[in-house]
């Protein structure tokens, strides 16, 4: 027996290695139930020519994707804590000091940034693909309902990480960030009670730290075990039905992990070089430049609730976020022709993108 083998034995007998593996399938990394009275050995045999279910095969992987996403920002972002100061006297000395002094800092951090833009496309084009194909429907209500959670937990992890850098780019896509914010009613009120108010303080820095490396990744840890947990229960969609060919998780399924993990990183690393975020200078209250607004993904907002009269549009976006959470609940007693879905679909894609631009043009 070689040694690997008797340290694993060795293991074994004091620690559920089987157990441990079964934490793959729990997000998404190897689909199917995994036996723990097995051995680690006997258990990967059984995994590795056991058939994938539908939902599990490919192209079915944005769930995927978005996880391992989500894994390369804990581990950037962990690299990123260790030399990052959370004061405003400190913020921007230290991600220069990190982007200018600290071996492929420059590298870590361009990389966390792109992760985090990269992500929210994503997950924004995953809800798309949900509505198109109907996969809110029933028993899948749940499905719907965790991937929008995940989403706004999402946007909310990376408004709170814009601010860090503070620098004046940061800083005042925040503030416009901010005054967005502050007009929606509820969200206002729910952020307000998270940081304290809406003027960037020396509280407000610490405390977006906090919901940035804390409070959001538990959050999004939790939500994507949950959405996983609803894949493996209800399956993914009424497509699962169509026969496909055969898929074993080695070498078919472990092949394609690896080979979009590797496209994954390949992006990131060639977004940071060739387009990498640069530092506008330390933060200034005072000096406000005129090309900064607010995130890309919320420009959308701007036309609704500026030019919306009597502080509507506000409430307007707030109906319209309760509306997206119950959707399934009513959903198909409205939306029962496949082709009217999709052309909504379509229709939502075109207005979202046109909302943009106007947002882009008079932020």
């Amino acid at each position: 027996m070689s040694p690997i083998r008797k340290f694993i034995k060795w293991l074994e007998e004091r620690i559920n290695l089987t157990e441990i593996f079964s934490f793959f399938s729990a997000f998404g990394l190897y689909y199917g139930e995994i036996d723990t009275k097995d051995s680690i050995e006997e258990a990967l045999k059984k995994a590795s020519v056991k058939e994938l279910p539908p939902y599990g095969k490919w192209p079915h992987v944005l769930g995927i994707l978005t996880f391992l996403l989500f894994v390369f920002l804990i581990i950037t972002g962990m690299l990123l804590a260790f030399y990052y100061q959370p004061t405003l006297l400190s913020a921007y000395e230290s991600t220069r000091e990190i982007i200018r002094d600290i071996s492929f800092g420059w590298l870590i951090f361009n990389i966390h940034r792109w992760g985090a833009n990269l992500l929210i496309i994503i997950l924004i084009f995953r809800i798309a693909r949900f509505f198109y194909h109907k996969v809110w429907k029933k028993p899948r209500e749940l499905f719907w309902i965790i991937g929008i959670a995940i989403l706004i937990v999402s946007i909310g992890s990376f408004l709170t990480g814009k601010l860090l850098p503070f620098d004046q780019n940061s800083y005042w896509s925040t503030v416009r960030n901010l005054e967005i914010i502050e007009k929606i009613p509820l969200i206002a009120s729910i952020f307000n009670f998270l940081v304290g108010g809406f003027l960037i303080e020396e509280g407000t820095i610490i405390r977006f730290y906090f919901l940035h490396i804390v409070v959001f990744p538990l959050l999004l840890w939790i939500l994507f075990y949950l959405h996983f947990s609803t894949v493996r229960r209800v399956g993914l969609s009424a497509l699962e039905l169509k026969k496909v060919e055969r898929v074993t998780f080695y070498p078919s399924h472990l092949f394609s992990l690896l080979t979009s993990t590797f496209i994954i990183i390949l992006i990131l690393v060639t977004l940071s070089v060739l387009c990498p975020f640069k530092l506008m200078g330390k933060a200034d209250p005072i000096k406000t430049p005129t090309e900064t607004g607010p995130s890309w993904f919320i420009l959308f907002l701007i036309p609704v609730i500026e030019h919306i009269p009597w502080g509507l549009g506000g409430f307007l976006v707030l109906l319209l976020l309760i509306l997206l959470f119950l959707f399934p609940f009513f959903g198909e007693r409205i939306f029962r022709s496949k082709t009217l879905t999709k052309v909504l679909t379509f229709f939502f894609v075109f207005l979202y993108l046109i909302l943009s631009f106007w947002g882009f043009r008079i932020k």
